[in-house]
């Protein structure tokens, strides 16, 4: 069993994703149209996916699924991130609640071998500098789960929340305010490991995605986007996103996952 989940930590630990980007160059859209910001978010996306698919950020929940941290089905690990640091001007504060709770219901489902977990996280940075503040706040909640045996697959259901608030300051006062909220329902995704590398990608499944975007700027009018679609994933380290924006129109992208490289189709 050691051996085992040993084997599964860099798969079920890579199913944590779609975090975004906290620094004060990310993307603020300032559309001219809906095509424009239909391009824009798709980028966005993709980058998201391919960041935590390539190991550039660190999960806690993998690291917690150990042998000797594990007390059993059922049993609750929490783990507090709260941090500040400083680089330059910039001063950011995180904060942060995990919640990891091992399950017994996945591939084996015998009340005794560790093959699932609960994921309820909740986090947020905000970053204070000379003319901006901005905050980003994610919410997960997933359910993971073994599929095969000797756990190369698994299933992920859940949702994700993402609240990115960014603004530039002057005198103290906001001169102008972006915000970007996107609710994401993962469908019974499929993930697969590398056994040899560990390194995973995804190979099935569907994401529905809810997302409003709101531009303030000072001296011109209030903008304000609703965009909805569904995020599928293929079995060739590609995946398709298709948006629905306000005006009925349909716009589809195919995103390459290990390039970035988008392309309307």
């Amino acid at each position: 069993m050691k051996r085992t989940l040993s084997s599964a930590v860099a798969l079920l630990g890579a199913v944590v994703m779609l975090t975004t980007s906290c620094s004060k160059s990310s993307i603020i859209l300032t559309p001219a149209n809906n095509s424009n910001i239909n391009a824009a978010m798709a980028k966005q996306l993709a980058l998201d996916i391919y960041r935590s698919m390539s190991g550039n950020f660190k999960s806690s929940s993998a690291e917690g699924l150990k042998t000797n941290a594990a007390n059993g089905c059922g049993s609750v690990v929490t783990t507090p991130s709260n941090s500040t640091t400083t680089s330059g001007d910039t001063t950011r504060v995180f904060t942060g609640n995990r919640v990891f709770t091992y399950m017994c219901n996945g591939f084996y489902n015998n009340g005794k071998t560790l093959d699932a977990y609960l994921l309820k996280d909740q986090y947020a940075t905000e970053e204070t500098g000379n003319g901006f503040k901005n905050i980003y706040r994610t919410n997960l909640d997933y359910t993971v789960k073994a599929k095969t045996w000797d756990y190369t697959h698994v299933d992920v259901t859940g949702n994700t929340s993402i609240d990115n608030y960014t603004s530039k300051l002057s005198g103290g006062n906001v001169t102008e305010w972006h915000t970007l909220k996107t609710d994401y329902v993962w469908e019974s995704v499929i993930a697969q490991r590398d056994v040899l590398t560990n390194a995973s990608r995804f190979v099935f499944g569907l994401v529905t995605f809810n997302t409003t975007i709101v531009n303030n700027v000072a001296g011109t009018a209030q903008q304000t986007y609703q965009l909805k679609g569904k995020i599928v994933f293929r079995d060739d380290n590609k995946m398709t996103t298709m948006f629905i924006s306000d005006n009925g129109q349909y716009k589809t992208y195919l995103t390459d996952l290990t390039t970035g490289q988008v392309t309307e189709i």
